[in-house]
């Protein structure tokens, strides 16, 4: 990642949560690790947004990581989809099958919450979610991003970060 590109992040239009338009300015940054898909780490900067209106923050995650996740797509995706072999899948398995099992768990929420993108006959095993949601949007970040902005959910949970706010009484 080039040295400063986080500060060129611009913020959303719009207030994921309560939806204000031109409302979000820019708070600051955190960063965090991720897997190389090589040996070791990546640490990354993560832009951060507050809403004028409503309070509540957010931040731009880069495409190729996943909310509250170590590993980076492109390594789950392997994963899931078989390729066991490969180096960056052999070094993380263990939490590799944490995940796979959180999103077993995970289905049939997403199926509750989900059921309008499989249609008519929503699929009930995991691996059949998966390959659904993969050949619907092309790969796991465009299909987390969808999840995200249409349910507020990913593939592993819904996150507090995730909820809009509750109606005003």
């Amino acid at each position: 990642m080039a040295e400063g590109f986080q500060r060129h992040i611009v913020a959303p239009g719009i207030c994921p949560h309560c939806d204000c338009a031109d409302a979000l300015w820019a708070l600051g940054y955190y960063v965090r690790n991720l897997t190389r898909l090589g040996a070791g780490f990546l640490r990354i900067v993560i832009r951060r947004f507050r809403c004028r209106v409503c309070g509540k923050t957010i931040s731009i995650l880069p495409s190729f990581a996943q909310p509250y996740r170590l590993i980076q797509n492109e390594t789950i995706e392997k994963f899931a989809g078989g390729d066991h072999d490969d180096p960056g899948v052999l070094r993380w398995t263990d939490l590799l099958r944490r995940y796979w099992q959180r999103f077993v768990l995970w289905v049939p929420e997403m199926e509750h919450v989900m059921e309008c993108v499989a249609n008519r006959s929503p699929p009930h095993e995991p691996m059949q979610w998966w390959d659904l949601m993969l050949r619907h949007y092309g790969d796991l970040a465009s299909a987390t991003q969808a999840s995200v902005s249409v349910f507020r959910i990913t593939f592993f949970g819904r996150y507090r970060c995730h909820f809009p706010n509750p109606p005003a009484d």
